[in-house]
């Protein structure tokens, strides 16, 4: 069977992506992030099937066979849920403490 075909992610979609997790892997909160697909079908942009990863978590979800467990959809919806949660995360979050650097 043939894999879906790659749709690209809409710019508005994409910075809505970023803007929401702060440009943060939603699983280590390390920068250099990448979109993935959750259901990894590449074809489904819908914003609730995408959550920004770094590189290593990235490869990690989206990896196939071997004897390693793959980062599971299920997992990864979890820190996406949690990343929200934090207010650490919070888009405004880098200009917060860049005042509050400031005002000290």
């Amino acid at each position: 069977a043939s894999s879906p075909r790659r749709r690209r992610i809409a710019e508005t979609t994409a910075s809505e992506v970023e803007y929401r997790s702060d440009r943060q892997c939603c699983v280590c909160r390390s920068q250099g992030t990448q979109i993935h697909h959750i259901n990894d079908d590449p074809a489904d942009n819908r914003q609730e099937n995408l959550a920004l990863l770094c590189l290593l978590h990235h490869d990690e979800a989206s990896r196939t066979g071997g004897l390693t467990r793959k980062l599971s959809a299920a997992t990864v919806r979890e820190y996406r849920a949690e990343l929200k949660q934090l207010p650490c995360a919070a888009p405004w979050s880098t200009l917060a403490l860049l005042c509050f650097v400031e005002k000290s």
